[in-house]
C-alpha cells in the first residue's frame, strides 16, 4: 500500500567501500517518469561520484553533508512497510537529486536540495517549465489521492504553489493524467485516460453483460498571473474494449 513517509537521515561519511553503479504507459505522448532501480545506473553515472550505492543504502552528497536512504526489504518487514529507494535523476541545473521511494504498491518522489540537504516529498516526478522556475507533478499511484500540483523553486525551499484533487470531477472513476509538455511557462498540456464499464443489465448472462469503453482526452493547466486553472477534458475519444 502506498505511503507518503520518506525517511532520510543525515549522518557523517563513514562508509568506505561503495559500488558506483514514467511513465503513463497508456499514452505514448507523455513525458517519461523514471521510477525503478534500473533507472539508477545512468543517474549515478551523471552524479560523478556525488551519489553512491552500497547495497541497501543510497547516499547523495549535499553541501550540508551526506543524506542516506536505507531500503526496507519486504523479506525483513511487513509487506506494507517495504521501502526501496532509487536515485532516478541528477538535476545539477536545479541543484536537486530526485529519489524514487517505491512501496509494495505504488511509490513517491523525493527531492533533495544539493545545497541545503533539505528533503521534500513531492509525490510525482518533477517536470520543469522552460524557465526552470516551476515544475508540475502528477500523482496517480494506487491508494493515493489523484493530485495535480505546481511547485515553485524559491531561494530556501521548494513551495507548493497550487494543487488540485481531480477525484471529484474526473470524467470517470478510473481516470489518470500524465504530462505531455509545457507550452511556455504558464501552460501545461495533460493527457488523460480512463476506463468506463457499462452494465448491460441482468438480462445479459456472463461476461457479455459488461462492456468496457476506454476514454482518452487532453486538457491543460493555465496560469493567469495569480493562480492556476484546471478544466476537464472537453473532447473525449471512445474506444470499445
Amino acid at each position: 500500500m502506498s505511503r507518503r513517509a520518506a525517511r532520510a537521515i543525515i549522518i557523517p561519511v563513514t562508509i568506505v567501500s561503495m559500488a558506483a553503479a514514467m511513465s503513463c504507459a497508456a499514452v505514448a505522448a507523455c513525458l517519461p517518469k523514471p521510477s525503478s532501480r534500473t533507472d539508477e545506473a545512468p543517474a549515478l553515472k551523471k552524479a560523478k561520484g556525488r551519489a553512491l550505492r552500497d547495497r541497501s543504502i543510497l547516499r547523495v552528497m549535499t553541501e550540508a553533508g551526506p543524506v542516506d536512504f536505507k531500503d526496507k526489504g519486504c523479506e525483513e518487514v511487513p509487506v506494507v512497510e517495504c521501502e526501496r529507494y532509487s536515485l532516478v535523476a541528477a538535476l545539477p541545473d536545479h541543484n536537486l537529486w530526485v529519489v524514487y521511494l517505491g512501496y509494495y504498491e505504488g511509490g513517491s518522489y523525493i527531492l533533495v536540495d544539493i545545497k541545503t540537504g533539505k528533503v521534500t516529498d513531492v509525490g510525482g516526478f518533477p517536470l520543469f517549465s522552460p524557465d526552470g522556475r516551476r515544475f508540475i507533478t502528477v500523482s496517480n499511484e494506487p491508494y493515493d489521492l489523484p493530485i495535480l500540483a505546481i511547485w515553485k523553486l524559491q531561494q530556501k525551499e521548494i513551495a507548493k504553489e497550487w494543487g488540485y484533487d481531480f477525484a471529484t470531477d474526473r470524467p470517470e472513476g478510473e481516470w489518470s493524467y500524465c504530462v505531455e509538455r509545457w507550452a511556455g511557462n504558464n501552460r501545461v498540456i495533460l493527457e488523460g485516460r480512463g476506463n468506463l464499464v457499462i452494465d448491460k443489465g441482468p438480462g445479459v448472462v456472463g461476461a457479455d453483460r459488461f462492456r468496457s469503453i476506454f476514454l482518452t482526452g487532453r486538457t491543460s493547466l493555465r496560469f493567469d498571473g495569480a493562480t492556476w486553472h484546471y478544466r476537464q477534458p472537453l473532447r473525449l475519444k471512445r474506444e470499445a474494449g
